[in-house]
């Protein structure tokens, strides 16, 4: 009897694992809007961009130092990141700058 249902069991969670791909994808549909509007209003606001990365942080911006540089990492990072992520391909690899852009946004501003 406990055999039966056992086996039963491992079935049941055999035939479910073949469903086993959509809370990924639930998660990437998810973060997928939030991370292109981040992204287009970084690429089509370059210039507004920059001119934030520079400014004193007494005038709202965040004062960094080369913000040319750090301005073109954070558009590459979100827009590499939202194609990866959309595609669904290298997002564990994607997700360590991604990851490290958000906790300095976080602690900056």
């Amino acid at each position: 009897m406990i055999k039966k249902i056992i086996t039963a069991f491992d079935r049941f969670f055999e035939k479910l694992a073949f469903f086993d791909f959509i809370p990924l994808l639930a998660v990437r549909l998810l973060l997928l809007p939030a991370i292109y509007v981040g992204a287009r209003s970084k690429v089509l606001g370059y210039a507004g961009t920059v001119a934030w990365f520079s400014a004193s942080s007494a005038n709202g911006g965040l004062d960094l130092p080369i913000p040319e540089v750090f301005a073109f990492l954070a558009v590459a990072t979100e827009v590499c990141g939202c194609i990866c992520i959309a595609l669904g391909l290298f997002t564990r690899l994607v997700a360590i700058p991604m990851i490290f852009m958000m906790s300095v946004a976080g602690l900056m501003v």
